[in-house]
């Protein structure tokens, strides 16, 4: 709890959540709240695809599901939508 704080990581990860969902939401329809969002997939091998370039994701049923680390980088989300992009 002390590095949270220290680190800010609560508001850090509020404003991420943000700006993953305003830039996700240009080509799908993400839920969630701060940086746990998901959203429905149209290809069913996106998660295998993701994998190959580095990028985990949880996938249940038909949606992926995003839970990256609160102190994640703008330039880290910007390649996890960049790859979630060409393949969803």
């Amino acid at each position: 709890i002390e590095y949270m704080e220290k680190n800010n990581l609560v508001k850090k990860s509020e404003e991420s959540g943000k700006y993953l969902m305003n830039t996700l939401s240009q080509f799908c329809h993400p839920e969630g709240k701060g940086l746990c969002i998901g959203f429905d997939i149209k290809n069913p091998n996106i998660e295998k695809e993701c994998l190959k370039e580095g990028l985990i994701v949880g996938l249940l049923n038909n949606r992926i599901l995003l839970f990256p680390a609160l102190d994640i980088e703008r330039k880290e989300l910007d390649k996890t939508v960049q790859i979630i992009k060409k393949h969803y």
